[in-house]
């Protein structure tokens, strides 16, 4: 498996989907992840054998989930313009 930084990779070492942000190999046998958790942000530096590095599965692509109170994101939205409206109100 080819990782680059960046990429989104899960498998059974991680507890949780991790962000890449250096992979190197260190003898022929082992490779060296310097990764970061997407939700705890926990630093994750494990030295993989070719099984674990087998075991693990890139992401296709980052998940986002648009869910949530239509009425909450309006008062939000109504707040932050009402906030900075003074910048932009001469009155």
């Amino acid at each position: 498996m080819s990782l680059q930084p960046g990429d989104i990779v899960t498998g059974p070492i991680f507890s949780e989907p991790v962000k890449v942000l250096a992979f190197r190999a260190i003898s022929p046998e082992l490779t060296k992840i310097e990764a970061v958790g997407l939700h705890s942000k926990k630093y994750y530096d494990p030295i993989l054998g070719p099984a674990e590095l087998a075991a693990l599965s890139k992401s296709s692509g980052q998940h986002l989930e648009f869910t949530g109170e239509a009425e909450h994101v309006f008062l939000f939205l109504e707040g932050t313009r009402i906030r900075n409206a003074f910048q932009f109100d001469p009155l």
